[in-house]
């Protein structure tokens, strides 16, 4: 009965090493693929801020070039109406202008020109701060989305390796609970191999012995009777 016991203790304990062993590799598995998605994650916020940096470093000089083209003209722009509008003064002045100093009839084209390129500048200056704000905004959302996945990852990764080491542990337990009963069963069969020695030679040896043994009292009593019958 203890050897049964035994024995269906140690195939017990089998199974439940095989178990053990498979949640350890699943566990591992589990832990290097976290591990994997987490430096990726941290890869990508990388490339991210990069390509963010880069954007925004166009972006300025996006900018600084269309307020300096915006100047630029502004200037030019003033320049010209000043020009004209002292052209037109001297022509008002002067009975005997010259035909020279008549305004020309393609300034008001030029200044409109110049006014639509200030206008356009100023309208891709615009367009580029608000890429800009979406961009950013769409960054900071991606960075703290990210951030939050690897914190979540991070969480996952710490829970299965705490699974694991207990793992570990349940299977060194299980370990040892199966070696001290295999040298239970080394020790129960050496006692059934030495009583079954006992045992055998004694039922071998029984009729012999017991033959024997009616043999001698029978004898004792024919000695008995002798002893008797003498005195």
């Amino acid at each position: 009965m203890k050897t049964t016991e035994k024995t269906n203790l140690k195939e017990d304990l089998k199974t439940t090493l095989a178990d053990l062993e498979t949640a350890k590799g699943t566990l591992a598995d589990e832990i290097e693929a976290l591990k994997g998605d987490i430096a990726e994650t941290h890869t990508e916020m990388k490339r991210a801020a990069e390509i963010r940096l880069a954007a925004n470093k166009e972006f300025q000089m996006t900018v600084t070039d269309q307020k300096a083209t915006q100047e630029i003209l502004a200037k030019a722009l003033d320049r010209l109406k000043a020009f004209y509008a002292k052209g037109s003064f001297l022509q008002l002045g002067k009975k005997n202008a010259q035909p020279g100093y008549k305004k020309n009839s393609g300034s008001s084209s030029v200044m409109s020109m110049i006014d639509h390129i200030i206008e356009e500048s100023k309208a891709e200056e615009q367009d580029a701060i608000k890429a800009e704000n979406d961009a950013n905004a769409a960054y900071t959302e991606f960075n703290a989305d990210a951030s939050a996945s690897v914190e979540s990852m991070t969480q996952s990764m710490n829970n299965k390796a705490e699974e694991l080491a207990k793992v570990d542990m349940s299977h060194a337990k299980a370990t040892g609970s199966l070696r001290a009963t295999e040298a239970d069963l080394l020790s129960l069969l050496k006692y059934v191999s030495e009583l079954h020695g006992t045992c055998d030679y004694l039922l071998r040896y029984f009729d012999v012995r017991q033959q024997k043994r009616g043999e001698e009292i029978e004898a004792l009593q024919q000695a008995k009777a002798i002893f008797s019958g003498a005195f």
